[in-house]
């Protein structure tokens, strides 16, 4: 087995990807599911007293997701919360998600890490391969972020590397093929995409192997199964009966979110009321919007070179591109068109990147200024690479305007108890969560995971708030005032509105003259005066409490 480096490059992605996360440290909707389950499985357990009070029972989205991943990383960073706190480095639970999503991260990180040294031989391209990676923004931007496509990313590289690794042993393979197989079962069944060609190419070698790739893509079904089924039938509060998920009227039984998400959005169509794309869109749009637009043209520079090295007896520089090619032609038989979706083919997509990179950056020829032009060309390249990235992270770590006002509300009250903080829907969609929530009531006399013997790592605020997130309250409930009677209860607001909905019950919190409010990112314009570039921001989230406290 080839050695696994981690070397300065290795070091260089790790700190690129922590700088995603301390510079944009909150969290948005899409990733609320994954990231509120794994904070009711720390701060409750999974006892079936606990499970009532999940954050999923409340709002529990248009289809069921699994808890498999949430379960898996509450358990990896369960240590490392208890003995960061141990030395009073968490002092309380935006500390500890903060930690989750590095460790998340870290876990990506490694196994790119794992592809790049499976996979790449040439030491250039290895190294282009990292530096690629640690400059581009969507791959790293995600990667710590707790949606159901970046908690399985990191097994699903794995599995990559696994399967494209240059060995004559198939054993490794063979693993790869199971690791995708799980991954499609539990969490993401577009990762049937990547399942198709790779087992192909493995199964191409003959009726042995073609055995062997059905007994392993069974056994790695029936595996997901075993596991997925009795843990989301049970935390979902279903009964342990089969159903009829075709049948409105059949009281749903034995859950199995992928199938129930595949029959929501394909069978049933409803993945396009979030908007259909055109079929070439992943080609024209999101692949660039992957690896960035200038790594497209190191991309196709890669893919020649892979063909001028390919021959009938040595097809392997090609086999990634069959993958690629195979998983974007899938997708694009859907409507419903996203880049996570196809974000499993970023380490491919820089695999011929970084080709392309060191081909043009070794030179053809023997002409020296063709060197020096060749070179010039990829460092212009990364340049706007780079350029790109640190716009895209300015403005999307300036886009959590609700986040930002949870956190000076605790900041300008932090010794104030008894206070009941209503959270309009896009405050809480743009960066509030149960974890940045410090002043929840933890249940601090229940252990992690509802054990008694696992202290809790999220308790550490004396003070008790309610975080209320009713939607539409505020329009009239039919009482005699107007109004739900539940809002006369509420101390301040996180509102979208500026006169706070109801400015006879409740006023601005205000700073040095001002209303606070906080943006959220616009657009960009161009102006002919320096500089070129003005970002533009929109006031979103207003702080507001109620008169006369």
């Amino acid at each position: 087995m080839p050695k696994i480096a981690f070397k300065a490059e290795s070091v260089a992605l790790l700190i690129s990807s922590y700088l995603h996360i301390f510079l944009a440290p909150f969290t948005k909707v899409e990733e609320s599911f994954s990231l509120q389950a794994i904070h009711d499985i720390l701060a409750c357990g999974i006892g079936s007293s606990a499970r009532l009070k999940f954050d999923h029972i409340t709002f529990t989205g248009a289809v069921p997701r699994s808890f498999f991943g949430p379960t898996c990383l509450s358990i990896i960073s369960y240590p490392i919360l208890a003995l960061l706190k141990s030395f009073h480095l968490i002092q309380n639970s935006a500390h500890a998600g903060l930690v989750l999503r590095l460790i998340l991260t870290t876990l990506h990180a490694v196994s790119v890490i794992v592809f790049a040294n499976l996979v790449i031989r040439n030491r250039l391209t290895k190294r282009f391969f990292f530096l690629l990676y640690s400059i581009q923004f969507h791959p790293l931007f995600w990667a710590g972020r707790t949606t159901p496509n970046g908690i399985i990313l990191p097994i699903v590289n794995l599995a990559l590397a696994f399967s494209l690794a240059d060995s004559r042993s198939n054993t490794r393979k063979y693993a790869g093929l199971f690791l995708l197989t799980v991954s499609a079962v539990i969490a993401r069944l577009e990762i049937v995409g990547l399942i198709i060609p790779i087992a192909l190419m493995i199964a191409s070698d003959g009726i042995r192997s073609f055995v062997k790739v059905a007994q392993t893509g069974l056994s790695a079904g029936i595996f997901a199964l075993a596991i997925s089924v009795p843990l989301d039938t049970y935390m979902w509060g279903r009964p342990f009966h089969l159903w009829n998920p075709l049948n409105l009227n059949s009281v749903k039984g034995y859950a199995w979110p992928e199938l129930e998400a595949i029959l929501f959005n394909v069978v049933e169509g409803k993945s396009s009321e979030w908007g259909v794309s055109s079929w070439h869109a992943y080609i024209t749009q999101h692949i660039a919007k992957l690896i960035s637009i200038p790594c497209i043209l190191l991309f196709f520079g890669g893919i020649a070179i892979s063909f001028r090295s390919n021959s009938n007896s040595d097809p392997k520089p090609l086999k990634a591109l069959v993958v690629i090619v195979s998983h974007v032609a899938i997708m694009s038989c859907l409507g419903h068109k996203e880049t996570r979706f196809i974000t499993y083919l970023t380490p491919l997509l820089n695999l011929y990147a970084a080709k392309g990179a060191a081909a043009i950056w070794q030179g053809i020829g023997k002409i020296r200024y063709h060197l020096l032009l060749g070179r010039m060309f990829v460092c212009m390249l990364l340049a706007g690479t780079i350029l790109l990235t640190g716009m895209s992270l300015y403005a999307s770590a300036g886009n959590y305007p609700g986040g930002e006002a949870l956190k000076a509300l605790h900041n300008l009250i932090p010794d104030q108890n008894a206070t009941v903080v209503h959270i309009d829907v896009l405050p809480a969609m743009t960066g509030v969560s149960l974890f940045q929530s410090i002043n929840l009531a933890q249940r601090s006399q229940t252990g992690a995971f509802g054990l008694n013997a696992l202290p809790n790592v999220l308790a550490g605020n004396t003070n008790v708030w309610v975080y209320d997130k009713t939607e539409e309250i505020f329009k009239a409930g039919g009482t005699k005032d107007g109004f739900d009677p539940l809002i006369s209860t509420f101390t301040h607001l996180l509102s979208d509105q500026q006169d706070c909905h109801l400015p006879s019950l409740f006023k601005p919190m205000m700073q040095d003259g001002e209303p606070i409010s906080f943006s959220e990112f616009g657009h960009i314009s161009i102006q002919k005066s320096l500089p070129p570039l003005v970002f533009n921001w929109r006031e979103a989230v207003w702080l507001c409490q109620r008169r006369h406290i």
